[in-house]
């Protein structure tokens, strides 16, 4: 046996403690996504999966209006038809979906963008909080002649209803007090309104 990738190990810590908080009567979920700058997006959804719910999460469109469509199902991060990340074990909520509380603030970039995106036009979801950094894109990398890499957006990132980013993402409630975030949050969560 060799070492555990990063990405497995990081999916199943999310999901372990998405397994560990939830319980019966829960008013829903608060997924923080402040200063989420991004990295790899697949453990991300992987991991979120419970709560972000199983199906389409979202696109990546390109000039040319090609989709690449991606997603979450049985433990399993997706785009088109091929698995990219899974995770070992796979919960399943006490509730399937949930009331969920989006997070976000200017340091939510690139794969956390990608994150923002999957939750927006999701049932039972608000978003709080501040616009994302600004770079909600799909990137590819073009080896040069000379072995130099050039790293170019080929397209933006769409949610699940095909809305198009490639920009800030706003949250429907823009809080520039990063202490009233929270609160107003969970009062969302508790009351709906």
């Amino acid at each position: 046996n060799g070492p555990v990738p990063t990405g497995l190990v990081f999916a199943d810590a999310l999901q372990d403690t998405i397994r560990a908080a939830d319980r019966d009567g829960l008013a829903g979920w608060i997924v923080d996504l402040r200063g989420n700058t991004g990295g790899n997006m697949w453990p991300m959804m992987a991991g979120v999966g419970p709560v972000l719910g199983e199906g389409v999460a979202g696109f990546f469109i390109d000039p040319d209006g090609l989709e690449r469509v991606w997603g979450y199902r049985d433990g399993i991060a997706w785009i088109d038809a091929t698995d990219v990340q899974r995770v070992t074990s796979a919960y399943t909520l006490k509730r399937a979906q949930p009331r969920v509380a989006l997070l976000t603030n200017r340091r939510v970039s690139s794969s956390g963008e990608a994150m923002t995106v999957a939750f927006r036009a999701r049932p039972d979801t608000r978003s709080f909080g501040t616009g994302t950094c600004g770079v909600s894109t799909a990137n590819r990398a073009f080896t040069l002649s000379d072995g130099a890499t050039l790293q170019l957006t080929v397209a933006v990132m769409a949610d699940r209803s095909r809305t198009q980013y490639g920009g800030v993402v706003e949250p429907d409630e823009v809080i520039p007090d990063p202490g009233a975030v929270v609160p107003r949050a969970i009062a969302w969560l508790r009351e709906g309104r």
